[in-house]
């Protein structure tokens, strides 16, 4: 990856994240609610940026809202969901709003199950809420995403 390869539309992205990283450390320490916004855009990035920008995007995004040194499941999560995703989008073709979100919502629950499924049944109303609220987000990004693509 050379910086000459890294045009406006790129930086663009680069920006988005950032504010979005910051968007979601925010949130989390203001009204107590830990929504997933970095996980929606990087599932967003699948669908508009080249696979290492997609590495690059996925691991400053980590570092912005998890600056400890220490690994856990949560990071690993955030990091392999959406590789999982760009490899399914390139064996299934198209790349739509409607995939964007089956892709958001199946993304979501394989976090969940994951990291404690037990979550999702003692609290349904907050793991809805968590996707709706990201589907709205991450569509808002994708039709922003398709006029500067």
């Amino acid at each position: 990856m050379k910086f000459e390869d890294f045009n406006k539309k790129n930086f663009i992205y680069f920006f988005i994240l950032i504010l979005v990283s910051f968007l979601q450390i925010k949130i989390n320490l203001f009204l107590n609610y830990n929504f997933n916004f970095l996980l929606s855009l990087l599932i967003l990035f699948v669908f508009f940026i080249d696979y290492i920008y997609l590495i690059f995007f996925s691991l400053i995004g980590i570092i912005l809202i998890n600056w400890e040194p220490k690994v856990n499941l949560e990071i690993i999560l955030l990091f392999l969901i959406p590789q999982l995703f760009y490899l399914i989008s390139k064996k299934v073709g198209f790349k739509n709003w409607l995939m964007f979100t089956i892709s958001l919502v199946i993304g979501f629950s394989l976090f969940y199950i994951v990291l404690d499924y037990t979550f999702i049944l003692k609290n349904p109303l907050y793991f809805l809420y968590d996707i709706l609220i990201n589907i709205l987000f991450g569509l808002t990004l994708f039709y922003y995403f398709q006029k500067i693509k």
